[in-house]
């Protein structure tokens, strides 16, 4: 990610990680019986969980981030699934 700030080109291939790895999230709320349009913002805030949950990793090297990490998108997750039962 660092190197992204100051080389144009790994920042596309970086962005494109990223949409590639909200993608694949958004496939599987799909698959867990969510409609498109909620699957694809849910899918914006579960990766911003684990991006910011892994760069506090990364700096940190402090392994409770990533059982952090998993508590709070299982609980986002379930907090939407109460908020949009129908």
């Amino acid at each position: 990610m660092e190197l992204a700030l100051s080389e144009p080109e790994i920042a596309g291939l970086y962005a494109a990680a990223l949409d590639e790895a909200r993608q694949i999230m958004a496939e599987v709320l799909e698959r867990s019986g969510l409609n498109h349009e909620d699957a694809e913002r849910l899918s914006s805030l579960e990766l911003t969980i684990f991006e910011g949950k892994l760069l506090l990793f990364r700096i940190s090297s402090d392994a409770a981030h990533l059982e952090t990490m998993e508590r709070e998108m299982i609980q986002v997750y379930e907090q939407w699934e109460a908020q949009h039962a129908h």
